[in-house]
Parts: structure tokens; sequence; C-alpha cells
């Protein structure tokens, strides 16, 4: 009986005096997960013409392809490039699959309005853009495009 109180009043000893370990280690920290959105994208593109008087005097289409590619910077910043394969129409975009910087290209001598906006949404780019080419007699085209281009 003596040896149950021993090992019991040597217990609660080792008990009291054992400290808690504290760590140096800061909080854990919670990585939301980023979806990947590199890949080949695959689609088709239009655009309407008007004249200078806003009339519709054309339309085209296309097939687009696109190949986005991902870079993660020292910083653990996602950033994406955007182009065709043959390394034109190039865009950056952030880890939000949106435009952060863009370029701006001539075309047959008419500039090209790069005012326009990428973005990968839902496994999808999106590209929407204006353009305006000015002819010497005065007359103008005006072309409203828009691109989408799904994940394959």
């Amino acid at each position: 009986m003596k040896n149950k109180y021993y090992f019991f009043i040597i217990g609660l000893i080792l008990f009291t005096q054992c400290k808690k370990e504290e760590s140096n280690d800061p909080a854990p920290v919670v990585k939301q997960l980023v979806k990947d959105l590199s890949g080949t994208y695959i689609g088709e593109g239009y655009y309407y013409i008007y004249d200078e008087k806003d009339r519709k005097i054309g339309y085209s289409n296309w097939i687009d392809t696109f190949l986005v590619a991902r870079f993660i910077s020292a910083l653990d910043d996602t950033t994406y490039l955007a182009q065709k394969p043959n390394g034109t129409w190039s865009k950056t975009l952030n880890s939000e699959g949106k435009v952060t910087w863009s370029n701006s290209w001539f075309r047959d001598g008419n500039d090209w309005s790069d005012s326009h906006s990428w973005e990968i949404r839902n496994d999808s780019l999106i590209r929407t853009w204006y353009t305006k080419e000015e002819k010497p007699d005065g007359t103008s085209k005006t072309y409203d495009c828009l691109s989408i281009c799904v994940k394959q």
C-alpha cells in the first residue's frame, strides 16, 4: 500500500514540475489553394465592323488558340503568360487570371488599340477589345471584338 502512495506522490511531483513546452514557431500559415490556370485554351473570336457613322458593315470570326504558362517568383507570387502559339498577342496575367501589364502593337501602319481586357474565369480565357482603323481619306472602321477560349 505504501508503494502505491509513493508512486502517486512521485507522479504528482513530476507532473507539477513539468513545464508546458513553449514553441517559438509562429502560428501555422494556412495557404489558400490556388487553381492552376496554365494550359491550352481553344475557342472562337468574333468581331463586328462599323463605319464612321456607327453602321454595322461587316462581321468576322476565327479560331483562337492560346497557351498559358505559370511562373512563380521568389516571393511566391504567381504570374501567367498567355500568348498565341506563334508568339504573338501575348499578355501577362496575375494569379487571379487578370491582365496586369499591357503591350501595344501596330498592324499595317494602323494603331490597334490595346485598351482591352483579358481574364481567365471558369476555365475560359475571355478577351474583349475595341479597335479603330483611320483611313487617309477621313473614313474609319471600328471593330468591336470578343474571343472566348475554353481550357482543354
